[in-house]
């Protein structure tokens, strides 16, 4: 009987979160998506969203990933055979 009641309930609070969702289509035909009225944002409604399934994250990111260490600078100094001296009749 406990079982039932915390099933119920939670199926009662589930439906409290899940927001509105619009399916609206544009101009050309695209569907878009959007959490506010068609009309406000000029679109005509698609129809019902079918099947629609609620995803909720279960956390949020707390720390970004370390940026890619710097690349290493090339050696400065002379190219190899700069101390060789140059034929002038090769040139």
């Amino acid at each position: 009987m406990r079982v039932a009641t915390v099933a119920l309930l939670l199926l009662c609070i589930s439906e409290v979160f899940a927001a509105d969702l619009y399916k609206c289509r544009d101009q050309a035909g695209r569907i878009t998506y959007s959490s506010s009225a068609c009309e406000k944002q000029g679109l005509k409604p698609a129809g019902a969203i079918r099947d629609r399934t609620t995803v909720v994250p279960s956390e949020r990111l707390t720390h970004r990933p370390k940026p890619p260490a710097p690349a290493t600078p090339a050696p400065r100094g002379d190219p190899p055979g700069a101390d060789k001296p140059v034929d002038p009749s090769t040139r």
